[in-house]
């Protein structure tokens, strides 16, 4: 049924767009990401489906331009839609995750809307966003063809919100330095009432060193105490609201063929009732080589997960490398493979023999489509 939902969306907004598609104004797009993952010899991740392919990512873009105006509507199908809506703080997206077995209080739904904006650009300079649109926190994108490696950091997974509903107005100055603010729903939403729980968040990207760029992100969002008023207008809270954070500073350097980067990224957890703030860590650092039709990756992160944010054992730093390469066959597709190994102190993964592990170890191959 959900498949056929949002298959029925996609024709519906295809239809109500079909008229203009004679008008240069308008513009269709799509990703398209599938996978097979191997952990033969190594932990597997609790609550995956090992060992089997995996339907990650199908997403249809329409937009109309009108000037200086836009409006973009998106929906996308998938594993890791299906990981991004339920939004256990445990989940980590890998291919074939199964999130039949997560904690979460989020929808276990595989389909999602994920952008639905309007936007303008003044003659002035400044430029704005209205809706539904996809966070601006993260070195990584859920497009995947997009990033250096095909399965997500822990600092992107579990760390940061994916996508926003609320307003984005933000300005370039002396072509050197982009800024942007943003007043944003709560990035936990466990009810219906955001009056006193809004986020409020701003980035800022220096460009003054060629081939570089600095980019400086921070949200603060209010989040409530009970995850019982989900979906209803009558559940109060039961205490107050209190503040979680995220910082992210990230640093990239580009050249011809070369690109590396370094991405550090913060989450702390307000306390409910007195109780004293959490707080989760990342930093990876990325190194990626592009030739003519091919490529390869490596990423290596350390976790600080003292109060068990991640995974939801305390005291558990975490470890990952992962290595990708890509071939592509033509301009639009991309055939990847990766080796990815996780390790942490807690003993969180599991065996063959579903026996307590202290690592992971997968092999993945993915193919990847855009247009």
């Amino acid at each position: 049924m959900k498949l056929t939902r949002t298959i029925m969306a996609l024709a519906a907004f295809a239809v109500a767009f079909s008229a203009q598609a004679g008008d240069e104004g308008f513009k269709i797009s799509g990703d398209f990401a599938t996978s097979y993952t191997n952990d033969s010899g190594g932990g597997y991740n609790l609550g995956a489906a090992h060992n089997s392919f995996s339907f990650d990512l199908a997403e249809i873009n329409l937009e109309k331009s009108m000037g200086n105006s836009r409006f973009h509507i998106a929906i996308g199908y998938g594993e890791i839609m299906e990981s991004f809506n339920n939004v256990a703080d445990t989940t980590q997206f890998v291919p074939g995750t199964d999130s039949a077995g997560d904690a979460g209080f989020g929808s276990k739904s595989t389909a999602n809307l994920t952008n639905a904006y309007f936007a303008h650009s003044f003659d002035f300079g400044v430029n704005f966003r209205l809706g539904r649109f996809q966070t601006f926190l993260g070195a990584e994108d859920y497009h995947v063809q997009d990033n250096m490696n095909y399965t997500f950091s822990y600092g992107y997974a579990n760390l940061a919100p994916k996508f926003h509903t609320g307003l984005e107005v933000s300005y370039n100055f002396a072509d050197t330095v982009d800024a942007a603010l943003y007043i944003v729903n709560s990035a936990a939403n466990t009810d219906l009432d955001e009056n006193e729980k809004m986020g409020y968040g701003l980035s800022v990207a220096f460009t003054g060193i060629e081939n570089a760029t600095l980019k400086v992100n921070y949200l603060a969002s209010r989040r409530g105490a009970n995850a019982a008023g989900k979906g209803t207008t009558i559940t109060p809270l039961i205490t107050p609201a209190t503040d979680d954070t995220y910082l992210e500073v990230l640093a990239m350097y580009d050249m011809d063929m070369m690109n590396f980067g370094i991405d550090y990224t913060m989450y702390t957890r307000g306390g409910l009732n007195g109780a004293a703030d959490t707080e989760a860590s990342s930093i990876a650092a990325y190194a990626g080589w592009n030739g003519e039709g091919m490529g390869a990756a490596l990423r290596y992160e350390m976790v600080t997960n003292d109060d068990g944010i991640i995974r939801g054992v305390a005291n558990n730093d975490i470890t990952a490398i992962t290595l990708s390469g890509y071939y592509e066959p033509d301009t639009n597709a991309r055939i990847m493979a990766e080796v990815r190994m996780d390790s942490d102190d807690q003993n969180t993964f599991r065996d063959d023999a579903n026996a307590a592990d202290d690592g992971m170890m997968q092999y993945n191959i993915a193919l990847m489509y855009q247009f």
